[in-house]
């Protein structure tokens, strides 16, 4: 981690870069955890996609959690409770602090988080950009005094639900997204690429899936 937090603009910047780079999409989910950890000092954290048939969350990339946590994290449990606390269905990135339901009745923090000593952390639910639910980012911290306001404000502009307004097409308020995942053309998460949209009769997306 760097000596000093990265700013909204700098974040904004690495992310269109690891958006528009050739890598595989499991590498570009790796550098977004890297990326992330510049804003919130995490301890662990991991991000995957809804495996729609199996209902259940498909691994991209994950860091410092152990086998057990990364096991649940992969089950249908745990997308119920992502439902259960409305992240399936907004951007927003919802703190252990925020939820809307009480931690002790989430088995993800009561059984598996705080048993292995995390005592904050953060979730963001990743959406196509027809607000189709696409996947989740969840990180966790040893300490309660993190993620703060302003961390998750930053890490708020990488969900591809709610961009800046300045990124978005200047016509029809869509935002460019980056690539095709499961087969599938889609906004992936990072913050949007500059560009405009097919939707507008003169002009062109930048998205590799050439559509928003």
């Amino acid at each position: 981690m760097t000596g000093r937090p990265a700013s909204s603009a700098e974040v904004a910047r690495e992310a269109t870069r690891i958006a528009a780079s050739g890598a595989g999409i499991e590498d570009r989910a790796a550098e977004l955890l890297g990326l992330v950890r510049r804003v919130v000092p995490y301890e662990a954290a991991w991000i995957a996609l809804v495996d729609d048939p199996a209902r259940r969350y498909a691994e991209l990339a994950g860091t410092g959690y152990g086998e057990r946590v990364r096991d649940y994290l992969g089950t249908p449990e745990l997308l119920d409770q992502v439902e259960l606390v409305g992240l399936s269905s907004s951007p927003v990135p919802q703190r252990g602090r925020d939820s809307p339901v009480p931690l002790a009745e989430l088995p993800v923090w009561g059984d598996y988080y705080l048993p292995d000593g995390y005592r904050e952390g953060m979730a963001v639910g990743l959406f196509t950009a027809d607000r189709r639910h696409l996947g989740v980012m969840v990180m966790s911290t040893d300490t309660p005094d993190h993620p703060t306001d302003a961390e998750r404000d930053v890490v708020a502009a990488l969900a591809p639900g709610s961009p800046p307004p300045s990124t978005r097409c200047g016509r029809c308020r869509c935002w460019p997204g980056l690539s095709a995942t499961r087969g599938r053309a889609s906004c992936w998460p990072a913050a949007a690429v500059p560009g405009r949209c097919p939707a507008c009769p003169d002009t062109r997306c930048s998205c590799r899936a050439r559509r928003c």
